[in-house]
């Protein structure tokens, strides 16, 4: 059976993957970085309560593994290192794992909006809908 790529072929999974761009990579990674300041500020000197304490946290927890997975992202498009399948697969479970704590803060949210309409400390929320 014939080979679709020549012997000793080893592809570029980044480049596969459509991951293109070092300084878009290295960018967005800065940016992360000036959120998980902003979230570490807010939780050491912000936060009042055991809700928001909780919120920044996991904002944190999700700003840390952005920049991972950012990082991993920038040095996997550099050179021969998207060559590297462990590296691009070490990318996407930190990239994947990036959205749990996201998750958690809507889904705390959520039950907390749910808890004060129960006690009636929320007025009625009417239900929006786009035009």
């Amino acid at each position: 059976m014939a080979s679709l790529f020549p012997p000793g072929y080893v592809p570029n999974y980044a480049l596969l993957a459509g991951w293109d761009s070092t300084g878009a990579a290295f960018t967005v990674m800065a940016v992360a970085f000036v959120f998980m300041l902003t979230m570490l500020r807010n939780l050491i000197f912000a936060a009042k309560s055991a809700h928001t304490r909780a919120n920044y946290s996991y904002l944190l927890i999700w700003c840390v593994f952005r920049i991972v997975a950012l990082a991993l992202r920038g040095y996997a498009v550099t050179g021969d290192n998207g060559q590297k399948l462990a590296l691009y697969q070490w990318a996407q479970i930190a990239a994947s794992i990036g959205f749990m704590p996201l998750a958690k803060v809507l889904i705390f949210n959520l039950l907390e909006i749910k808890e004060l309409a129960s006690v009636g400390r929320l007025k009625k929320m009417e239900p929006f809908y786009f035009s």
